[in-house]
């Protein structure tokens, strides 16, 4: 398949996002084929039954780029979006893989690693969309509990979570860009997955946060075809 129509194919999937935000050089979208797309459903942890938003994922050889847009967020509070890899999913526990369980077993190599990150708006919608390089440990959240950084190494293999971390307070636009490019940066009660910070306001009052959404996108164990 030439360079050109790989190009396309990325280009009609994901449309004007990619253009504008520019995820990653044209270059490697030309060069690092073959690519495999998948859309899910983003889901709370909460109510696994009602959608509130879809998610893309894109896997080439060079590592992964998500589009991640959703609804139902909690207004006017700090956000990101993270994924979580695991490497070699056929050695989780469950098949998809469990959290948090899987997650720090060593036997499956995996990781959180920042995507995205900002401010809700006033009606609880926002849209995210990042890349991570195979091999790039740059922003581990495995690093912020003192554990050793593990690195995408099969972008087509991996199980990915994409989930959203929600934070609270806002904070100084400076304080936020380190807030939401760490998992935990001040975070003094963790609630866990799925709890609201508006549900305690002592949670609140002293600074939580919570893992709200996901998306779950399994990796099919080998190189997909590539798109015609």
């Amino acid at each position: 398949m030439s360079k050109q129509k790989i190009l396309l194919g990325v280009v009609l999937v994901f449309g004007p996002v990619i253009m504008a935000i520019t995820l990653f050089p044209v270059e490697m979208v030309k060069a690092e084929g073959p690519t495999h797309i998948t859309t899910r459903s983003t889901y709370g942890w909460q109510d696994v039954d009602h959608s509130v938003g879809t998610t893309k994922l894109l896997r080439n050889r060079l590592g992964l780029t998500a589009v991640f847009d959703t609804t139902s967020l909690p207004p006017d509070q700090t956000g990101g979006v993270w994924f979580i890899i695991f490497n070699d999913p056929a050695q989780c526990s469950t098949r998809p893989c469990t959290l948090p369980d899987d997650l720090l077993s060593p036997n499956v190599s995996s990781d959180l690693h920042f995507v995205k990150g900002q401010i809700i708006n006033s009606v609880g919608k926002s849209s995210f969309a990042g890349h991570l390089r195979v091999g790039d440990t740059s922003v581990s959240g495995r690093a912020v509990l003192g554990l050793d950084e593990v690195a995408l190494t099969a972008p087509y293999r991996a199980e990915v979570w994409v989930v959203f971390q929600n934070y609270e307070p806002v904070l100084t636009e400076q304080d936020t860009q380190v807030q939401i490019k760490t998992y935990l940066e001040n975070c003094r009660v963790y609630l866990g997955f799925g709890t609201l910070m508006a549900n305690s306001t002592k949670l609140r009052n002293e600074g939580g946060c919570s893992t709200l959404q996901f998306s779950l996108h399994e990796g099919n164990g080998q190189i997909p075809f590539a798109i015609k």
